[in-house]
């Protein structure tokens, strides 16, 4: 594997790593001002948080400022203690799920590196194929 090659792989692995609900920058703003909502709704508790600790820590957090976490497409309820262990065992199954993916497509990569291939995505816009991929001879 070439010093490229090698820089490339840990980049890649670099931008997929998760962020906790503080380190993204438009949720996170929220958190400044909790006096100016009473519930955060999310549209699914897997793309919500992506580890346990975070859903704890986010629980948490709501608890103590008298907050409310509502996702759009499962029944969660924080409120009570029965509530708050169905949401643990969903984001248990999340984390589990995005570790599964995540092993999968890293197998996948590393598979078509050792075989002298690259993972290839197709960009399309809105009018068509990417311009910089037609120029180079490449289909979509």
């Amino acid at each position: 594997m070439r010093g490229d090659d090698r820089r490339l792989g840990r980049r890649h692995r670099r931008i997929r790593s998760h962020k906790s609900p503080w380190e993204r920058p438009e949720l996170s703003k929220w958190f400044d001002r909790p006096e100016q909502w009473d519930a955060l709704i999310f549209w699914r508790l897997d793309r919500f948080v992506r580890k346990v600790s975070d859903f704890t820590e986010m629980i948490k957090w709501c608890q103590a400022h008298d907050k409310n976490l509502i996702s759009a497409t499962e029944t969660i309820d924080i409120r009570s203690p029965i509530g708050r262990v169905i949401a643990y065992l969903v984001s248990a199954f999340a984390e589990m799920e995005a570790e599964a993916i995540r092993e999968r497509v890293t197998g996948s990569h590393d598979h078509l590196r050792r075989n002298g291939r690259w993972a290839v995505v197709s960009l399309h816009t809105a009018t068509g194929p990417s311009p910089s991929l037609e120029a180079r001879g490449c289909d979509s």
